[in-house]
């Protein structure tokens, strides 16, 4: 949450990585059954033990369970997310600001709605498609809304007290 609390103009979520975080329950589990089967019929030469051999099949079914989860668990989380950036005030952007090849794969969030639209960080996100190119077009944005304040009070001094 540390990232929406800085309200940086500019976040770019990646929607896999929320999904590859169960991955891991796949690997574990995995793990688990496969030093099972070395352990007893590799090194030691000698069948499983009944107990062992319905780990190794819980292994199996929870490798199952991570691998649909890092396929589609994604759709379980990804809208937490989506939501919790909405409550921090954030708009998604439906345009192709990100790289049409990079769209399926990330949300561009924004403070102002309007930034959306915005050449200059539609092409900072096109040149540079990743982490680097999603700082500098948050740099970008913070750079263009100083000034844009800094316009807007030369021009209405009063305005804002």
């Amino acid at each position: 949450m540390d990232i929406i609390d800085l309200q940086r103009p500019l976040l770019v979520f990646q929607k896999q990585q929320t999904a590859l975080l169960f991955g891991w329950i796949s690997v574990l589990s995995i793990c688990v059954a496969m030093n099972i089967e070395i352990i007893f019929v590799r090194l030691l030469r000698r069948s499983v033990p009944s107990i062992l051999a319905k780990v190794q099949k819980w292994a199996a079914w929870v490798m199952f369970l991570g691998i649909g989860l890092a396929v589609f668990g994604g759709l379980l989380v990804n809208p937490i997310w989506a939501y919790t950036f909405k409550e921090a005030g954030y708009s998604r952007c439906n345009t192709v600001i990100v790289r049409a090849n990079k769209q399926f794969f990330n949300d561009a969030w924004v403070l102002e709605p309007a930034d959306c639209y915005d050449r200059g960080l539609k092409q900072i996100l096109h040149e540079d498609h990743g982490k680097r190119g999603f700082e500098k077009g948050a740099r970008y944005l913070e750079k263009k809304h100083q000034f844009l304040q800094s316009r807007e009070a030369v021009h209405n001094p009063g305005a804002g007290l």
